[in-house]
């Protein structure tokens, strides 16, 4: 004997995922590390459009920011950790968004793309 259940189910539950391809179970609150930067990304290039943004893909040095941004006119430097919600900055990253900071340039963890609004520049 076979149950019928609710095709609404699981939307209900986890609706889409983050990315929207309907393929996840996560919560829509949870998004991966990747979306959640290509996202900031987009923002990025919304407010600041001619922004030139390098993605490091060191893999041999540990706590590079994952966004590295310099922004025209001026060449002014901005570097981003993003971290999903509720996590926070390993203590090698706190150091070098410290390091970055006391250089002159602008470091900020970001965790959502709407928090680029509070970011100020030096």
């Amino acid at each position: 004997m076979s149950t019928s259940s609710d095709p609404d189910s699981s939307t209900k539950k986890y609706g889409l995922s983050c990315n929207g391809n309907g393929r996840s179970k996560r919560r829509l609150t949870e998004c991966s590390e990747a979306v959640l930067r290509r996202r900031i990304v987009r923002a990025i290039k919304t407010r600041w459009p001619t922004a030139w943004v390098y993605h490091p893909a060191d893999r041999f040095h540990s706590g590079i920011p994952d966004l590295l941004i310099c922004i025209p006119p001026h060449g002014l430097w901005l570097a981003i950790e993003v971290k999903r919600p509720g996590e926070s900055p390993t203590p090698l990253q706190r150091i070098i968004l410290r390091k970055i900071r006391q250089a002159g340039g602008a470091a900020w963890v970001i965790r959502d793309p709407k928090e680029l609004h509070h970011v100020y520049l030096p």
